[in-house]
């Protein structure tokens, strides 16, 4: 097997959390990213017939779409990993991942996207900037509503417990 697989996975996890904002594989972790897959494959796919796109279905339109972000995620955290040895200099390291991601992500955009969709290249960027600023919004909106929840759960857990109280007595 690789040699650095688990620092590879422990890379991948750490930069999952930090972008859906809460710990690996937790109640909210699941919810916000359900939602980002759904807005994703369903949204995509109704962006994608509303710019002209060909009949193809809403999964392969979500997976057209996702490619590149997830060629981009995965590059971003693979790269000081496997980068290590090659950029000796500190300083190169806080913009070369951003950069050999962005790279990896718009090639996969380039070459993937378009000939999935069935769509010009122009239109193939399009359907996925509005798609992904659509999730950038819905997990923005997904992160507040289990916020709200989590903390009115914990008020009605206390108020529960204070109502316990005051009958036991």
């Amino acid at each position: 097997m690789f040699p650095a697989s688990d620092e590879i996975r422990a890379s991948v996890i750490s930069t999952l959390e930090s972008v859906i904002g809460y710990p690996y594989l937790t109640y909210e972790f699941n919810v916000v990213l359900g939602v980002v897959f759904a807005v994703l494959f369903i949204i995509g796919r109704v962006i994608c017939s509303l710019l002209g796109g060909n009949s193809r279905g809403f999964i392969l339109a979500g997976v057209a779409i996702f490619l590149p972000l997830a060629v981009a995620l995965f590059v971003y955290a693979i790269s000081p990993t496997l980068l290590n040895e090659w950029v000796p200099e500190k300083y190169l390291w806080e913009y070369t991942p951003i950069v050999i991601s962005g790279a990896f992500g718009m090639l996969t955009l380039i070459i993937i996207t378009p000939f999935v969709l069935g769509v010009g290249l122009i239109r193939a960027v399009l359907i996925c900037l509005i798609t992904i600023a659509l999730a950038i919004a819905a997990v923005y909106v997904t992160k507040n509503m289990t916020n709200l929840l989590d903390a009115t759960n914990q008020k009605i857990k206390k108020n529960n417990d204070h109502y316990q109280q005051f009958f036991k007595s």
